[in-house]
């Protein structure tokens, strides 16, 4: 899966882009070590989309990172700031042909 995931609890609106096998899995590991309920952020997956193969993820992970190659947290490359999420789903649209 390609997955986009909002951050909850930041001062303005955030987001994860990634692959994994299982993107809930992917979710609850975020949310176990951030800790969402003792105050931490919260990983909330929003979009997701199933590829055949684990290249083709990593593929289309890359695409929608380079849509956003001018809003990249500078310490994590998979998160995006600045970007609105119906920003986020358009990108996502073009990325996967109207898929999401």
């Amino acid at each position: 899966y390609t997955y986009a995931m909002e951050i909850i609890g930041t001062d303005s609106e955030a987001f994860k882009i990634g692959w994994a096998f299982d993107y809930q899995h992917r979710a609850r590991q975020f949310n176990h070590a951030a800790m969402p309920e003792l105050g931490g952020l919260e990983y909330k997956p929003i979009l997701y989309n199933r590829s055949e193969t684990a290249r083709e993820a990593y593929a289309m992970e890359q695409s929608l990172l380079s849509c956003f190659s001018g809003q990249l947290h500078p310490d994590n490359r998979e998160i995006i700031l600045g970007v609105s999420r119906s920003q986020l789903e358009s990108a996502w649209r073009a990325a996967f042909n109207g898929k999401a």
